[in-house]
Formats: C-alpha cells, sequence, structure tokens
C-alpha cells in the first residue's frame, strides 16, 4: 500500500506557471518559423512560376514575331495608307520606326501563309485576266507590332492587320478587284465597331507588362541601319518587368530572323510637286475652274484636299488622277491645294501649293483686232464677286472691218441674256459696241485706230438677279428687229448697283422727257449724265433722284441704248474727289465723288466745269486702292457731246478729246480696282 507521501507526488505532476511561462515562448517562435518558411517557400515557388510564365509568354511572343518576319518582303520605315481607327492610337496617326514600331510588308494569300495550302491573291488584270497564266500584281498587306500603354502604367504589345483596299470580281473590275478573297482580315484596336470595313476583327494581344520593344535593322553584313528598307534581318528584343509577392521581376529575351521572301518594295513616293495646268480656261458656269496637276516618283496613288480663300479645308479625296479642277466662286481668289502621294511602302510628306486665280481672262482676238499698246490695259474680261462681267482694254485692227464682226468670244456663263449695245472710246469720237447672247464682242461702228472696251458691264444670263420690265413713257417703245435687243428693264445687284438694259425708240426727245421711271429702292441719290448712243451716234441719258430715266435732247429717235450702271441712292459711301487744275464742282449736279465696291470695281460721278482741258490735264487723283493696273480709257458726256478721260495706274484722272470746260460729267468712269 502506497504511502502518503507518495500519493502527493503523483498529484502535483504537468507544467507549474513558471514552466508555461518558459515553454510559450518557444511554442510561438516555433511556429512562427515555420509560418515563415512555408510563406518564403510559396513565393519562391510563385515568384519561380511567373518568371517560368514570363519566360514562355515571351518566347511565345518572338515566335510570333518570327513567324511574321519570314514570309515578310520587306521591312518599312513608316506606313499611313489607312482611315480610322487603323491609325496608330485608333485614327488615322501613322505608324513609323521612330514610334518603335514594326512595320512588315506581306502579302495576301488565300489561306493561312503558313499552311502549303495557300495561294497568293492576285489583282485583275494588272496586266492579265484572272484565268490566264500570266503573273499578276499581288494584294500587299501590312503586319505592324507596336507598344500601347493600358492606362494602368504598363505596356501591352499588339499586332495589327491592314489589308489594302479590295473588291470581289463582281461587276466591272477596277484597280482595286481581286481574282480572290485575301485569307488576312483588316483588325481595328479593341471596342471599334466589327463587321465593316476597315474593321474585321480586333488586333491580337500579344504580350502584356513589356517595358521595352526594341525592332533593330540589320543590312547584309550585319551593320545596324535606321533605314528598314534596306534591311533583309531584324534583331528584335522584348523586357517584362512586373512586382511580384513585393519583387521587381525583369525578363529580356532577343530574337534575330530573316525574311524568307524578297519582294522588290519601292522607297516612299518623294513629295509631289503641283502646278496650274490652265491658269486662264475659266468656266464662267463653275464659275472660275482652275485645273491643278501634280506628279510624285514612286506614287501610285494620291490624296488631296483644298481651301479656298481663308474658308476650311476639304474633305480629303483618295484618287490615282494626277489632276484636279476646283472652283472658285470668283476670280482674284487663292485656292491653297495640300497633295500627299503614297505607294505600298507609305505616304509622302504632304505638299501644299497656293494660287491665285487670275483676275482677268484673256481671250483670243479675232478678225485682225489685236491689243493697242502704249501703256493702255491689254483686252480682258473678269466676272466680279457680285456676279457682274466686266471688259477692259484697248484693240486696233488692221485692214477694213466689218461691221457686226467678233473682236473676240465671252465663254457660256459670261454672255448676256439679250443682246447689249455700248457705247465706246474711240479716236475723237464715240463708237458702237455690241455684247451677244453667243458671246460675240462684236464692233459695229467707229475708228480702228484704237477702240476702247473699258466701262462695258453688264449681268450674264446665268444669275440669281431677277429683272423687272420697265414701263415706258413719252411714246418710247421697244426696238425690234432681227437681234434679240430684250425688253427694256432694271434690276439691282447684291451691291446695290442698279442695271438698266434694252433698246428703245420712236419717243420724245426734249431734254428731261421720261423714258421710264424706276420704283423707290432704284433711285439715284443725285442727277446723273450717262453716256449711251443712239441711231450709232453719241447721247446721253439723264437719272434724276425721282427715278426717270430721261432723254438729254440729242441724238436720234430711231433707236436709243439705255444699257447703264449706277449706285442707288444710300447703297454705296462716296468719297469727295480734290479737283486741280481750276475745275471746281458744278453745282446742282453730282457731287465728285468715288466709291468702291467690295467685288473691285471702282465707280466715279460728279458734274464739274471751268478747269484747263489741255489734253493730259490732271483733274483729280484716285488713292491707293482705287487705281487701275492699266492706263484706262473712259468714255464721258460733256457738254452734250463725247469725251475721254484717261484714268492712269498713279491714280491720276486726266483730261484727252473734247473734254468742255463749260460742264464736263465723270459719270462713265468704271474700272476694277487693282492696285
Amino acid at each position: 500500500m502506497p504511502s502518503q507521501s507518495s500519493h502527493n507526488r503523483s498529484a502535483q505532476r504537468g507544467f507549474t506557471l513558471v514552466e508555461m511561462l518558459v515553454v510559450a515562448p518557444i511554442a510561438i517562435l516555433t511556429i512562427g518559423l515555420l509560418v515563415s518558411l512555408m510563406v518564403g517557400l510559396v513565393g519562391q515557388t510563385m515568384m519561380s512560376t511567373n518568371r517560368s510564365s514570363a519566360a514562355y509568354n515571351t518566347q511565345d511572343a518572338l515566335d510570333r514575331i518570327e513567324q511574321d518576319a519570314k514570309v515578310a518582303g520587306a521591312f518599312l520605315t513608316t506606313y499611313s495608307t489607312f482611315g480610322s481607327p487603323q491609325g496608330r492610337n485608333g485614327n488615322t496617326e501613322s505608324f513609323d520606326t521612330s514610334k518603335g514600331d514594326l512595320i512588315m510588308g506581306q502579302q495576301a494569300t488565300t489561306a493561312n501563309p503558313y499552311t502549303d495550302t495557300r495561294q497568293l491573291v492576285y489583282y485583275q488584270n494588272q496586266p492579265n485576266p484572272c484565268a490566264s497564266a500570266g503573273v499578276n500584281q499581288v494584294l500587299p498587306l501590312k503586319v505592324v507590332y507596336f507598344m500601347k500603354s493600358d492606362g494602368s502604367g504598363t505596356n501591352t504589345l499588339w499586332r495589327r492587320t491592314i489589308v489594302r483596299t479590295w473588291n470581289s470580281t463582281n461587276g466591272a473590275p477596277d484597280a482595286n478587284t481581286v481574282c480572290s478573297a485575301p485569307w488576312q482580315r483588316n483588325s481595328c484596336p479593341a471596342g471599334s465597331t466589327l463587321n465593316s470595313l476597315p474593321c474585321q476583327v480586333y488586333d491580337e494581344r500579344i504580350l502584356d507588362n513589356v517595358s521595352a520593344f526594341t525592332p533593330q535593322y540589320l543590312l547584309a553584313d550585319g551593320t545596324v541601319t535606321t533605314d528598314a528598307t534596306l534591311a533583309k534581318t531584324i534583331r528584335v528584343t522584348l523586357t517584362t518587368q512586373q512586382q511580384i509577392v513585393g519583387d521587381a521581376q525583369s525578363n529580356s529575351m532577343t530574337l534575330r530572323v530573316t525574311r524568307g521572301n524578297d519582294i522588290p518594295t519601292p522607297p516612299l513616293p518623294n513629295a509631289p510637286t503641283i502646278s496650274v495646268l490652265n491658269p486662264s480656261s475659266n468656266d464662267y458656269n463653275n464659275p472660275v475652274l482652275s485645273t491643278f496637276q501634280w506628279s510624285a516618283t514612286n506614287a501610285t496613288q494620291f490624296t488631296y484636299t483644298y481651301k479656298i480663300g481663308a474658308g476650311a479645308w476639304s474633305t480629303p479625296v483618295s484618287t490615282t488622277a494626277t489632276t484636279t479642277g476646283i472652283t472658285t466662286p470668283n476670280s482674284n481668289v487663292a485656292i491653297t491645294i495640300a497633295v500627299t502621294a503614297t505607294n505600298a511602302s507609305g505616304s509622302s510628306t504632304q505638299t501644299q501649293f497656293t494660287y491665285t486665280t487670275p483676275v482677268w481672262t484673256i481671250p483670243t482676238l479675232q478678225n485682225n483686232w489685236s491689243n493697242y499698246a502704249n501703256t493702255y490695259a491689254s483686252v480682258g474680261y473678269t466676272k466680279t464677286s457680285a456676279g457682274i462681267i466686266l471688259l477692259k482694254g484697248l484693240v486696233q485692227r488692221s485692214g477694213s472691218p466689218v461691221s457686226g464682226e467678233a473682236i473676240f468670244t465671252l465663254p457660256p456663263g459670261c454672255r448676256p441674256a439679250d443682246d447689249s449695245m455700248f457705247l465706246v472710246g474711240g479716236v475723237s469720237a464715240a463708237d458702237r459696241l455690241d455684247v451677244h447672247p453667243a458671246g460675240l464682242v462684236q464692233y459695229i461702228t467707229g475708228g480702228t485706230a484704237f477702240l476702247s472696251l473699258e466701262a462695258v458691264a453688264f449681268i450674264p444670263a446665268i444669275t440669281s438677279y431677277t429683272w423687272t420690265a420697265g414701263t415706258l413713257q413719252s411714246n418710247w417703245a421697244p426696238y425690234v428687229d432681227a437681234s434679240p435687243w430684250g425688253t427694256p428693264g432694271y434690276t439691282i445687284d447684291s451691291l446695290g448697283r442698279v442695271f438698266t438694259k434694252g433698246l428703245v425708240k420712236d419717243g420724245l426727245y426734249a431734254d428731261g422727257t421720261p423714258i421710264m421711271t424706276l420704283p423707290v429702292g432704284y433711285r439715284s441719290s443725285e442727277y446723273l449724265h450717262l453716256p449711251t448712243t443712239s441711231n450709232n451716234l453719241f447721247d446721253a441719258t439723264g437719272v434724276d433722284i425721282y427715278g426717270q430715266v430721261t432723254t438729254k435732247g440729242i441724238g436720234q429717235i430711231i433707236f436709243r441704248s439705255i444699257q447703264h450702271n449706277y449706285y442707288a441712292s444710300g447703297r454705296a459711301t462716296w468719297t469727295n474727289l480734290t479737283l486741280q487744275n481750276s475745275w471746281v464742282v458744278y453745282p446742282g449736279y453730282a457731287t465728285p465723288q468715288y466709291t468702291k465696291g467690295s467685288d473691285g470695281i471702282v465707280k466715279v460721278k460728279g458734274l464739274i466745269k471751268w478747269g484747263v482741258v489741255t489734253s493730259g490735264t490732271v483733274v483729280a487723283n484716285l488713292p491707293a486702292g482705287y487705281r487701275p493696273a492699266e492706263v484706262s480709257l473712259q468714255s464721258a458726256a460733256c457738254n452734250m457731246a463725247y469725251c475721254r478721260f484717261d484714268v492712269q495706274p498713279n491714280g491720276n484722272i486726266v483730261t484727252r478729246d473734247n473734254v468742255s470746260g463749260t460742264w464736263s460729267a465723270l459719270e462713265g468712269i468704271t474700272f476694277l480696282a487693282e492696285q
């Protein structure tokens, strides 16, 4: 039987408090060491797995590049022949080796290019039919590798495919028709609208976490070149970097591959040269046409855009043509055209060319008529921005003229609707000039030493202006013969110039007898003396503040022309002329003044008297901006007779033939300001 002392010792077995305080930390430390060891082992496993995965993915990306390079026919420096969103950033931005892009030129195939069953995709009729045994041009495509940020600070390597525009053999073949459909598909950034050209599939995501993508281009001797088009071998280095378990891991691999094909690839086109094909060819139905032409070495296609004046650029046009015509609303307008050339290798730099449409079109003179020299204006015609046809020039004829013969012919869109009769200046006498609806500018009567076409202005048949038939008075009636003189009438242009037209006969000739009366809005602010012709002799027409178009008591009643133009009251800003050489204002009539419309036509008015009439005497001077480029011979009415003033390039208005100190009217002076 155990003793009492043994029993007590058994009851006290286990850890004492002191023992527990010693053992517990040791246990906790042991467990911590075990957990740390396990975490370290897991981290090492994760890093090892990621390192292996990164190496595998990098190698897979290089294998993909190698596949494309082996079937490439060329490496390119830049490429931009595509539309949005196939550009580098989902727009039309070009791909370029300077941005780190790898651009490969390949040929489209009927099946996967890495299989034996694939065939090349040929163009139809370039040069042979599809069924021909001959070899045609092959449909080109581009494969581009490029890096793009994913927005989180890392980069992704993408692959984009760009197939040149093509169509099937349905319908009439054109320059883009191919004999069979390509296997390759155009790709676009993720999120683009698919099932419509150019977006058929999304870009391939080749590799994530890319810190460096470095293509290098090697010549045959292994020398590195910056011109990708010269290289047959490339060396590509891919580097990835990412954080794993707090540790930055980097992986870098390099590929060297030689392309298997050697398809001759032309260098990029040079910048186009641009010129004007026919700067004097104006089609006034359009109304003003300027035709541009361009060329560029190695170019197969062009893209052009243009702007007129300070306007916006037009929509770009892609074409194989090397010319285009651009229409402008009027002459003396700057047209800027920009042209880019492209070929299978890409696009050239853009060329811009600015051309100002000529103010004057130079016609071909007929029937022995020629320009009169001696500083006087050469023959020309123009259509202003307000739609007014204006002639200029001094002509002469060798030999005897025939009444009705053409001096020159105006083009369509620059012709009146009816025969129009004008008084023009000649040698110390008034002469007559007619402009026919067929475009003939006809000599009718007068001398042939010289004949002025200045101030002949009219509204063409093709116009937005509406004519109103005038109500004739004082027995005046429309003149009718075999020529289409038209109904006497009136209209007003966009700048406030009133135009009257027509041929009338048989009315009363007493001074101030009304021929017709114009309504409010068509009336002059002062009394005007407008030179005209009647029965092939000098005559004058009065226009007063009440709208009356009146006779001046001279001329004949057989026929008279009322072909005139003047500013309606309140429609122009006039500036006073400073008269010289004793000339003064004739009170009660038009004040000597000048003005210029926004279309450049200068008009002078005013009745003057008592000045020096000697030929060449300066009456007044027009300032810069209101002067012709050449001497302009102007017809006028002076003391009930024909007279002539010249307007010189320095702005001087000078006396010439028959100017009268009794009174002389400046109302006939009309010309285009050119300086």
